[in-house]
């Protein structure tokens, strides 16, 4: 099995803070990795090999190298702190794996009862006609699958800033724990960027406005991108931020400015608004099932109602 994003960072980091070289580090951490992540890390190693800086290289990879990566790794190349930068990403993506990983053991049974639905319901039709059955069972089963995923393909398709990617980001914030995770997950983010930029050595504004920009979600981005313009004022980047943004994280965020310990305070916002969003993706991942099931129930109560309806006593 290839290894990932997480593994080749862990590997790379492990590696510097050994002491072996740089180029080294990264020949070695990429032997296993799918093809791809491998070419584009051993393109990087040739350009650290010929005197280049690495972040020049990560950038000609945005399809392998997200730019929350790309704008971390040249931070860390800048300010020397290469090693941290590389465990953070790799703790990041770490994380990311455990809520996807929940998300998707969330959807598994609720796909099985779809299925599962689709073909039990019409099964009576079998006796009659094969071929109604299945024409049924096909009806069933693209009404149950296809819309879901032309909503996320179409989502995928959005440019990431404008008001057509803000309409569907907007209506998520506003449902009822995805909305909460959605928010935990994107003020964590950006607490994590930010932070990681602003221990970098980083100017304040350009803290805030790469952590805006990779964030993750327009209109919570709207929120925050006063920020830079508040520190180029030579003001606190909190004045900046929008009064709609969590209490907690403006008077959390503000006491760390106040008391000249930002980057603790980032880190204790960070773990805590991440920490938030996986419990809140949890149990998303018990709800969804129950929901599910609920609605087959009902939808399997209304068929044998229809199908009494028709075919029932006098027929």
């Amino acid at each position: 099995m290839a290894i990932s994003h997480q593994q080749v960072y862990d590997n790379i980091a492990t590696m510097l803070n050994a002491g072996v070289d740089l180029t080294t580090s990264l020949n070695t951490s990429a032997n296993g990795a799918e093809k791809k992540l491998h070419d584009a890390v051993m393109t990087i190693k040739k350009s650290a090999a010929k005197g280049k800086t690495i972040s020049s290289a990560v950038v000609r990879y945005p399809k392998i190298f997200p730019a929350f990566d790309r704008a971390l790794i040249d931070a860390g190349e800048k300010s020397g702190r290469l090693p941290e930068i590389f465990q953070s990403l790799a703790d990041w993506y770490r994380l990311k794996t455990r809520m996807m990983l929940i998300i998707k053991s969330g959807l598994t049974r609720p796909v099985l009862s779809l299925t599962a639905a689709a073909f039990i319901m019409p099964f009576p039709l079998i006796m009659t006609s094969v071929s109604k059955y299945l024409v049924y069972v096909i009806s069933l089963l693209a009404l149950f699958f296809v819309p879901p995923v032309l909503l996320v393909i179409a989502y995928n398709k959005i440019p990431e800033h404008g008001s057509l990617r803000a309409l569907p980001e907007k209506t998520l914030l506003k449902i009822p724990v995805a909305g909460k995770a959605m928010w935990n997950l994107t003020l964590g983010r950006y607490c994590f960027g930010f932070r990681m930029l602003f221990e970098s050595g980083l100017p304040i504004e350009k803290c805030a406005r790469v952590a805006t920009d990779l964030c993750g979600n327009s209109v919570i981005a709207d929120m925050l991108a006063g920020g830079e313009e508040s520190a180029q004022q030579g003001n606190p980047v909190s004045s900046g931020f929008s009064r709609e943004l969590p209490f907690d994280f403006l008077s959390i965020w503000r006491v760390g400015e106040e008391s000249g310990r930002l980057g603790e305070t980032l880190k204790k916002l960070q773990e805590n608004f991440l920490t938030n969003a996986e419990q809140n993706f949890i149990f998303l991942s018990r709800l969804i099932p129950r929901l599910v099931s609920t609605l087959v129930a009902l939808f399997f109560i209304w068929h044998i109602l229809k199908s009494w309806h028709v075919f029932g006593p006098g027929v």
